[in-house]
């Protein structure tokens, strides 16, 4: 997954180089950003964003409250 993730990161860079920095004259900006695409490429798919949501207790006693209507049916087989 690490590869995929890392392999994605570094062809969305590689097109943004193609598509703005390729036919410009700056060589130096282009060696560094070249050079600092590898190594973002390699951080990015360790970055992990985690929320934590709360549960209300106002959802927790609407589903409490309700009453839930099981019937019961003749399970039992008969055998000739």
């Amino acid at each position: 997954m690490y590869l995929l993730n890392s392999a994605a990161c570094l062809t969305m860079l590689l097109l943004f180089y193609k598509l703005l920095l390729e036919n410009e004259t700056m060589h130096q900006f282009k060696r560094f950003y070249l050079l600092g695409s590898v190594f973002i490429a390699l951080i990015i798919p360790f970055i992990t964003f985690t929320t934590y949501v709360e549960a209300s207790t106002d959802s927790l006693q609407q589903f409490s409250g309700s009453s839930v209507l099981i019937s019961e049916t003749d399970t039992s087989s008969k055998l000739n």
